[in-house]
């Protein structure tokens, strides 16, 4: 009984990491200062970024070369500026060995300055040693067979439905923001431009029919000298939008990956009153986004033969799923106190930080959320608002201990929310309050009375609005 097999090939929704090698490197050179520049007295800041210019892969090697590209923020001796800027780059050209590498595999190479250490040699150079961290990954796309089917004489068939999510095809583009911002009238000139940051913020991706909206902002800040030789800084939001086309798109297609800032330069320009007070944004956007969809695939579930004897061989296949995706902001509040040997701060023009996430943690239905921060924002909110009056900040309280002990979960966290709506405080903490799953509920809304409760108790013994009131006590 002769039979023919119908069989399909599906790419799947991920792709097998086949190889992998990370590695370090040290690269060492000198900075000159420029003619135009003084000499050195004191570096303040050194900062560095990897530019890869070009990777070339074959088998079980991955070749690259790129800069490393340097600021250097500085006193000087005997400047009439309180502080100067100069950049440079050193060449970075290397390789990794990663065995099972082969050169038609999709390949990402990502490289960091993991060490950056600037030191002063002479009145004119800078000795700069830099440990990058390098690491390298190549990819194969993975595939399953599916059998949809089988026919012959006498062949009776028990179809079924797969359901399964499938990339569609990847979307590369880079596009460039070019926009011309002036500065407030309060704001002096600018004369050099000291230092730059430049970040994507609040940004949105949506998939449409054949092509992908993007949106978000840019946020600019600059640390500056004005003609009189005197620090300024400034910041400003510059919104963009656009459309990138991408084949296989639909409005339904999931889409992961990021928007990142590839190349980046402000430069100062004079106004129709020839005065330099406005700035020239260009800043090249690269994306790198990858798309998602779920299809459905009709299967062969069983099958069998009235006159013979048909045996289906099945294999186990575990393949992952998206089963729910989100986003959040949070606030990080903290003091910084100045060493014994720093001079004393007067104020502060600008503001470097970074984020490094070193753990990450889910829960069923959402992402574990602290209660500590809200119960001490809210408190304080209260206090904020009704400043001197201890008798009302008591009434407060009162009631939110009371509505904790009688209602339930979801009626308190509205009593909260009035409360913190009322008072002005962060929208964020709301949120987080909102995204504790059912599990953690009880705990954050403990922690945050624990909090709550701390503050005004701490405030009855101290100086605050609310001294010499007794919480404890019934009246």
């Amino acid at each position: 009984m002769p039979l023919t097999l119908a069989k399909e090939t599906m790419d799947m929704n991920w792709k097998d990491t086949a190889a992998s090698g990370s590695s370090q490197i040290l690269l060492e050179g000198d900075m000159i200062v420029p003619d135009s520049k003084p000499d050195l007295q004191e570096i303040l800041r050194c900062q560095g970024n990897v530019k890869i210019r070009e990777k070339r892969v074959t088998d079980d090697r991955i070749s690259f070369s790129g800069d490393l590209e340097i600021s250097v923020l500085y006193r000087a001796k005997n400047g009439e500026r309180p502080l100067y800027a100069m950049q440079a780059s050193l060449p970075l050209e290397d390789f990794l060995h990663i065995d099972g590498l082969e050169k038609d595999m999709e390949t990402s190479l990502d490289a960091v300055p993991e060490h950056l250490d600037c030191q002063i040699i002479n009145d004119r150079k800078i000795g700069v040693k830099a440990v990058l961290g390098v690491t390298a990954t190549g990819e194969r796309q993975n595939h399953t067979e599916i059998l949809s089917g089988i026919s012959g004489e006498g062949i009776e068939c028990l179809q079924g439905i797969l359901r399964m999510e499938q990339n569609t095809a990847p979307l590369k583009d880079r596009f460039t923001v070019k926009e011309e911002i002036t500065l407030p009238s309060a704001k002096p000139e600018i004369a050099d431009v000291l230092w730059q940051t430049i970040d994507l913020t609040e940004q949105d991706i949506r998939a449409m029919d054949g092509k992908v909206m993007v949106r978000g902002n840019l946020r600019i800040c600059m640390l500056y000298c004005d003609t009189e030789g005197n620090l300024g800084s400034f910041c400003e939001k510059i919104p963009f939008s656009g459309y990138l086309e991408g084949e296989g798109i639909e409005p339904k297609t999931e889409l992961t990956g990021t928007l990142q800032i590839e190349d980046a330069k402000l430069t100062p320009t004079v106004d129709e009153d020839g005065e330099a007070r406005q700035l020239a944004v260009d800043v090249a956007v690269s994306a790198a986004l990858q798309g998602r969809e779920t299809v459905e695939r009709e299967i062969l579930q069983d099958a069998y033969a009235p006159t013979g004897t048909v045996t289906l061989e099945k294999e186990t296949v575990t393949y992952p799923v998206t089963v729910g995706s989100g986003k959040n902001q949070f606030s990080l509040k903290e003091r910084i106190h100045l060493e014994e040997s720093e001079k004393p701060l007067l104020r502060a023009e600008e503001i470097w930080g970074e984020v490094r996430l070193s753990e990450a943690r889910t829960a069923t239905d959402a992402v574990e959320a602290d209660g500590y921060e809200f119960g001490m924002d809210l408190a304080f909110g209260v206090l904020s608002v009704y400043e001197g009056k201890p008798e009302r900040v008591l009434e407060i309280q009162k009631y939110v201990n009371e509505q904790y002990e009688c209602c339930s979960n979801r009626k308190f966290m509205k009593v909260l929310e009035t409360i913190a709506r009322m008072n002005g405080n962060e929208e964020v903490y709301i949120e987080d309050m909102y995204a504790c799953n059912k599990e953690a509920r009880n705990y954050y809304l403990s922690e945050l009375m624990m909090c709550f409760n701390f503050v005004f108790n701490e405030m009855c013994h101290g100086t605050g609005s609310a001294a010499n009131c007794d919480f404890d006590v019934e009246e």
